[in-house]
């Protein structure tokens, strides 16, 4: 028996050579191959990295979807199911639009893997196929083991790891919480072995957040310690205020970290409940970091209700006075499961219906506006999309780049080059247009017509 695992990416990516480089798979069809009886052969193929041949003798065929590639993947799960394969879906969007996810699957798997996927194919065997299998929201971890070889290699010398599943947060923008019903961490022991077992010297944890137990975080840090290894993750800005926590993640090589500011607005960070960020506090949590020679990879969102249209220019000014060395931005996106999508729909300020889904999903990507801003603001998803662009290329500009990247240790530099260059592909497409996203945001706003500015958004 023969079974291709799918990373589906948003269309035939056409920078697939330069993922190859840099790119970085998560490890959820790892998990599902360790799942897997080894009796049974198992092929993993991630479409940003390499291509999908759809004449694969596989017999089963399993793609997982995150919303972004859901159109995607129902035109793979078409095309397979054309030649006779059955094919099954999994990940965080079937899981919320189940239903959905039937019209174009033989079955479904709602929530993680872990109990479901040996059912299922012991039941693929046996032939009894069912139409939806649920997996435990409070999963063996067992299985969260390191996958040597996810689709092609990659060459950014790093090695992926999670020591952990869920979060402790609620935040109403985040899926996570829909699909595992609790934090947990592994076993120390296991983790510390799993890192002794891995040749390279940089590590990922792709956990949501590293310290999600500061008790299990110092213990692993003290361990990593006399391991000699340079590492990279993500966490909270609320991080910084434990003083013994910094310590121990410098001690043990942390040399970066993905932190979500998500905005300088107070009220915005009220309105999605995310009780750990202070912004009155960002500044010096963010100093504190850097002294304990760590980047910051900081995230930003835009859309909010109390955003207007300086926000792309408030935001860079903060981030560029802060030194925060690299940055992610998206438009605010309400994913489905998400409590932010049943509050948009509740108040009709969703832009796409329900007959225009299931191919609008493309669209969800945080690249696009897929809701309607309050217009009394001044927000348009015209403005959001062009904000976005405009502030990713003065960011990633070369004096802002150059300035950023001198004088660093060779680990911290490598990283920063690389991190600068694969965000910067974000907005390299516009390079020919780079006019159009010269002028300030809050400049752009005055030239949308009036049509636009009556007709988008919403009153409140």
């Amino acid at each position: 028996m023969k079974i291709l695992l799918i990373s589906p990416s948003k269309s035939d990516h056409k920078l697939k050579w330069f993922n190859r480089f840099f790119y970085h798979a998560g490890l959820s069809l790892s998990v599902v191959k360790n799942l897997t009886p080894e009796d049974i052969e198992v092929e993993i193929v991630d479409e940003r990295i390499e291509n999908i041949d759809i004449n694969h003798d596989a017999d089963l065929i399993g793609i997982s979807v995150h919303t972004s590639v859901a159109p995607r993947s129902y035109t793979l799960a078409n095309e397979f199911r054309k030649r006779k394969k059955t094919v099954v879906l999994g990940g965080y969007h079937p899981t919320a639009r189940t239903q959905e996810a039937l019209e174009y699957s033989d079955a479904v798997v709602v929530g993680p893997a872990d109990t479901a996927w040996p059912q299922l194919l012991q039941d693929f065997k046996d032939n009894t196929l069912k139409k939806i299998y649920h997996g435990n929201k409070t999963p063996s971890l067992k299985s969260l083991i390191p996958e040597k070889r996810v689709g092609k290699k990659t060459f950014f010398p790093t090695n992926r790891l999670m020591t952990s599943i869920g979060c402790n947060y609620r935040c109403s923008t985040c899926a996570i919480t829909k699909f595992y019903e609790k934090f947990m961490h592994k076993d120390l022991d296991s983790v510390i072995k799993e890192i002794k077992l891995m040749g390279k010297n940089l590590i990922t944890f792709l956990d949501s957040n590293i310290v999600g137990n500061k008790k299990f975080a110092k213990e692993l840090f003290r361990r990593i310690i006399p391991l000699n290894k340079k590492w990279i993750g993500q966490t909270t800005i609320s991080t910084a205020y434990d003083d013994e926590l910094l310590d121990l993640m410098a001690a043990s090589g942390c040399i970066g970290l993905g932190i979500g500011f998500e905005s300088i607005n107070q009220n915005n960070i009220h309105l999605i409940n995310k009780g750990t960020n202070v912004v009155s506090d960002y500044e010096k949590n963010i100093n504190k970091i850097h002294k304990h020679g760590i980047i910051i990879k900081g995230n930003f969102m835009f859309g909010f209700d109390h955003d207007t249209p300086d926000v792309f220019e408030k935001t860079l000014e903060f981030a560029i006075n802060n030194g925060i060395d690299l940055l992610t931005l998206n438009i605010l996106t309400p994913y489905p499961g998400t409590r932010y999508y049943e509050q948009l729909a509740n108040q009709g300020r969703l832009i796409h219906n329900e007959s225009e889904h299931p191919f609008a999903w493309a669209l969800y990507d945080r690249n696009h506006c897929v809701f309607k801003p309050i217009k009394a603001n001044g927000l348009t998803p015209e403005l959001l999309e062009y904000g976005l662009k405009w502030m990713y290329a003065q960011f990633y500009s070369l004096p802002n780049v150059k300035k950023k990247i001198l004088h660093e240790p060779n680990y911290t530099r490598l990283l920063k080059i690389a991190s600068t260059v694969f965000n910067g592909l974000q907005f390299i497409k516009t390079i020919p247009e780079r006019k159009k996203h010269s002028i300030l945001p809050s400049v752009y706003y005055k030239t949308l017509t009036s049509d636009i500015l009556l007709n988008t958004g919403v009153n409140y």
